[in-house]
């Protein structure tokens, strides 16, 4: 069994920042929703089921992406990594809650409080298994992939989303 060739117009927009400090490679087909990203942050793809955009055409569905949708799609399950930083202050946010409500003791705010240095010592599950925070996994905080972020706000935003918006214009 041959392999099935199909040649397939793609639009394609290239932007480099000015100072040269990045660059990105958008490509698109209005045939069939492919999208394909390449750039010095990385390089990301994800094929949009047409009838799914809402859109008159793929240029005029991508000029008003969100980053977060984007970032779900493009990125899947490595979309989202951990965050110590966030995570350590959610934690301390929620013992200062807790001993101001009175639900906690100063001893135990204050046991709660040295573990934190467990987990920036030996990590995030190391500090699951010793605190006696019920459902402690759920403190755990996470932030978008930082090489995707930069991505979205230094090359779609102020070059590709421009761009976008008028080749749909263009095409309407």
């Amino acid at each position: 069994m041959g392999a099935h060739v199909e040649e397939i117009w793609m639009t394609r927009i290239f932007v480099r920042e000015p100072g040269g400090l990045g660059w990105g490679i958008l490509r698109f087909s209005e045939e069939d929703a492919f999208v394909s990203i390449q750039s010095d942050y990385g390089n990301w793809s994800h094929v949009w089921p047409k009838r799914h955009l809402g859109r008159p055409s793929v240029a005029a569905f991508l000029a008003e992406v969100e980053c977060d949708y984007a970032g779900d799609k493009m990125l899947g399950a490595d979309r989202d990594v951990y965050d110590e930083e966030r995570t350590v202050k959610w934690i301390k946010e929620w013992i200062l809650e807790c001993r101001r409500e009175g639900a906690w003791t100063g001893d135990r705010a204050r046991e709660e409080w040295e573990l934190l240095g467990l987990l920036e010592e030996r990590g995030f599950d190391a500090w699951c298994w010793e605190t006696s925070i019920d459902d402690a996994c759920g403190m755990r905080r996470e932030r978008i992939d930082r090489s995707f972020k930069m991505f979205w706000d230094r090359i779609w935003e102020p070059h590709i989303r421009p761009e976008l918006r008028r080749f749909a214009e263009q095409a309407a």
